[in-house]
Formats: C-alpha cells, structure tokens, sequence
C-alpha cells in the first residue's frame, strides 16, 4: 500500500510541479520520477535547514512539490547554460 501511495503522490506531485514551472504537465513516466525525485530532494532540504515537518499525506505532497520543482528550476538552467556554451 505505501508504494501505491508513493506513486500516486510522485506523479501528483510531478505534474503540480511541472505545472507551475514549464505551465505544463511532464508526462505520466517523467512526472513520476521528477515527483519521487522532488519528494527525496524536498526532505533532504528539509532535513538539512531544520524545518520539523508533519508527516502526512498533504505534508509529504507538499514537499515533494517544492524539491520537484527546484529540481525542474536546476534542469532549465544547466540546459540554458548548455546552449550558451555551444
């Protein structure tokens, strides 16, 4: 049962976050991995300013939003220094 919730909140997650940066969804696969992705990135960042959060669903979707879309934010710009460069 956790890993169904895990992949529902990752790709929720994932399409929240690349709504709110790219104005778009990523796509089922890509939406799930940036989510999961967001979700470790979000709680490792948590974790390392000592923000205590509440663990609960809505808590975890939250965070998770947040390290997914600094993840996609990190993406947009390695890319654009990428076409600088060349």
């Amino acid at each position: 049962m956790e890993l169904l919730a895990l992949v529902v909140t990752g790709a929720l997650a994932g399409w929240i976050a690349g709504v709110l940066v790219r104005g778009a969804g990523l796509g089922m696969v890509l939406n799930l991995v940036v989510g999961v992705a967001g979700g470790i990135l979000g709680g490792a960042l948590l974790d390392l300013a000592g923000i205590a959060t509440q663990r609960g669903w809505l808590a975890d979707l939250a965070m998770a939003v947040v390290g997914a879309a600094l993840l996609l934010l990190a993406a947009d710009l390695a890319r654009r220094a990428v076409r600088r460069s060349a």
